[in-house]
């Protein structure tokens, strides 16, 4: 019995951990996207190489601002896998920091934290059934 109760405790903890770091990644996933407004870019740039960076204008206060970021997924924003110069953009930006505009609002944080903290759940039910169980089922003779 002592072993399985080393292994449902070892189970458990990682299933603790996995929603701890869940948790923290989805709150500065939040974090980071409160406040932002939504606005349209316009793609002026996509380098040739298949570093899914894309280079677009933004409109902010007082004219346009170019920035450069990374986009992966048809549903970040940038207009699919190969955007071309000119294809319309969803770009979201802080008013109050607008040199930092986003690509979408689902990034690779929130969906991460939402991996863990299922795998986390997962596990610590798997780690309480395997509790049941060994308690159940009776010693093994040596």
């Amino acid at each position: 019995m002592k072993g399985a109760n080393v292994v449902a405790a070892i189970i458990l903890s990682l299933g603790a951990v996995l929603i701890a770091a869940g948790t923290v990644a989805a709150f500065v996933q939040r974090r980071r996207s409160r406040g932002r407004v939504r606005v349209q870019g316009v793609v002026v740039d996509v380098p040739p190489s298949l570093s899914h960076e894309l280079t677009f204008d933004y409109p902010v206060p007082g004219g346009v601002a170019r920035a450069t970021r990374s986009a992966h997924a048809p549903g970040d924003g940038s207009g699919g896998f190969f955007p071309r110069p000119g294809t319309a953009v969803t770009v979201y930006v802080d008013p109050a920091r607008p040199d930092d505009p986003q690509l979408g609002m689902v990034r690779a944080s929130g969906v991460l934290a939402m991996v863990f903290i299922l795998m986390g759940v997962g596990l610590v039910g798997i780690g309480l059934f395997w509790v049941a169980i060994s308690a159940l089922l009776p010693p093994m003779p040596p």
